[in-house]
C-alpha cells in the first residue's frame, strides 16, 4: 500500500470511529424515513479477523455497525463516499505519553491521521493527577480521539514522599491507597509503575501490590515498566506476575523486551 493511500485509509478509520452516536436513539432506531444514520459506501473494509478485505458498503444505526453488504438501496441521512480507501476498525495505542499534550493538541492529528482512535495514558508510573482534573480539560476542550487513563505509582509516591529512598510508613501507604482509590473513583482504568525510575524503583514488591488491589476493586489493570529489561529480565517478570497473582489485578507488561545480553 503507498502512503498516500495508507493516509487515506487510516483517515478513513479515524472517521468511522470518531463518529459520534446519534442521540439517545436505541440501536433499533433511526432517523425518520432512513434505514440508517450513516451510510460508508465503496471501502475495502478490513474487520481485523482472518477474513479477506471486501468491497462493500457499511450501514450504521444509532453509533453502531448493523449491517455490511450492498446497500445501494437503503437510504441513510448521511451517505460517505469511501471508493478508492480502506475502512478498518481504529487502532488502540495501550501504550501512550500523550496525556500531557492533548489538552494543547487535542485535535491529535498525528494519532488520528495514523488510524489511532484510542490511547490509554499515564502508563510508566507517571501520569496526569488528579484525574477528574485531567478529564474535565479535555471535556472542556473536545479531542479527536478517546482516551483511557492510568493512575502513575510515581506520580502518587511523589504526591505523597516526595524522592525519599525508603519505604513508606503505614499512614504514607494509607495516603497513596486513598489517592489511587480517588482517581479510579473519577474515571481512571488501572495503575502503572515505573519501577525502573525514581522514586518507583524505591518501591517494594509489597507497596505495589497493595496499591494494586485497589485498582482491582474496580475492576482496573495494572501496566508495568519493569524494574528491569536487561540481565535482570527473568527475575522482573517474576515480580509482576506475582503482584498480578496477590492483588488479583490483570497485569500488562509495557515493553516485553530483552534490553542487553548476559555476557
Amino acid at each position: 500500500m503507498s502512503a498516500r493511500r495508507f493516509a487515506a485509509a487510516c483517515l478513513a478509520a479515524a472517521l468511522i470511529v470518531a463518529l459520534p452516536a446519534c442521540g439517545t436513539r436505541k440501536p433499533a432506531e433511526t432517523a425518520a424515513g432512513y434505514d440508517f444514520d450513516i451510510i460508508i459506501a465503496g471501502g475495502e473494509i478490513v474487520d481485523g479477523t482472518t477474513n479477506e478485505p471486501s468491497v462493500n458498503d457499511l450501514g450504521i444505526r444509532a453509533g453502531l455497525i448493523v449491517e455490511i453488504g450492498n446497500l445501494s438501496g437503503k437510504t441513510a441521512e448521511r451517505r460517505i463516499d469511501a471508493s478508492g480507501l480502506v475502512v478498518m476498525p481504529g487502532i488502540i495505542d495501550v501504550h501512550s505519553h500523550a496525556d500531557g499534550e492533548l489538552p494543547e493538541i487535542p485535535d491529535a492529528p498525528n494519532l488520528v491521521l495514523q488510524g489511532i482512535t484510542t490511547v490509554v495514558t499515564g502508563n510508566c508510573g507517571g501520569s496526569q493527577y488528579p484525574v477528574g482534573e485531567f478529564f474535565g480539560k479535555l471535556e472542556e476542550t473536545g479531542i479527536g480521539l478517546n482516551v483511557a487513563h492510568l493512575i502513575g505509582h510515581n506520580t502518587v509516591r511523589r504526591m505523597v514522599m516526595g524522592m525519599k529512598a525508603r519505604k513508606p510508613t503505614a499512614a504514607e501507604l494509607q495516603e497513596m491507597k486513598a489517592l489511587v482509590r480517588t482517581g479510579m473513583e473519577e474515571g481512571a482504568v488501572g495503575l502503572s509503575t515505573g519501577l525502573k525510575y525514581t522514586p518507583g524503583t524505591w518501591a517494594d514488591t509489597d507497596e505495589v501490590v497493595e496499591l494494586s488491589k485497589v485498582a482491582a476493586e474496580f475492576a482496573g489493570f495494572y501496566a508495568t515498566h519493569m524494574r528491569d529489561e536487561g540481565r535482570g529480565v527473568v527475575e522482573s517478570v517474576r515480580e509482576t506476575l506475582e503482584i498480578g497473582r496477590r492483588a488479583k489485578i490483570p497485569v500488562q507488561i509495557s515493553h516485553h523486551k530483552v534490553a542487553s545480553r548476559d555476557c
